[in-house]
C-alpha cells in the first residue's frame, strides 16, 4: 500500500493564510526541462473576511521564492496582480 502525504506550503499569522497546494506535474514526460518543471497548484487565500481559492500552473521555482517570502506588518504597502490567461 502506498501512503499518500499531503504537501503544502503555508503562510500563517493571526489566522490569515496563503497556502499552495501542489496538486501534480503538467507536462511530467517531457523533453524539455522548462516543460517538467510546470505544477498544477492550488492556491489557497484567507484574510479577514475575505478568502478564495484559486488554481493556477506555477514553475517549481516559485514555491522556492514562496518559501523565503515574508509578511509584511503594513499590508497596505503591497500591491498583488492576478492575471489569467483565460
Amino acid at each position: 500500500m502506498i501512503e499518500e502525504q499531503e504537501l503544502y506550503f503555508e503562510l500563517f499569522d493571526a489566522g490569515n493564510i496563503v497556502r499552495l497546494e501542489p496538486l501534480k506535474l503538467i507536462a511530467y514526460d517531457a523533453d524539455l526541462d522548462w516543460d517538467k518543471n510546470w505544477v498544477k497548484t492550488t492556491v489557497t487565500v484567507k484574510g479577514g473576511k475575505f478568502s478564495g481559492q484559486y488554481s493556477g500552473d506555477m514553475m517549481t521555482v516559485d514555491f522556492e521564492k514562496f518559501n523565503r517570502f515574508k509578511l509584511v506588518d503594513d499590508i497596505s504597502a503591497v500591491q498583488i496582480i492576478f492575471n489569467d490567461s483565460d
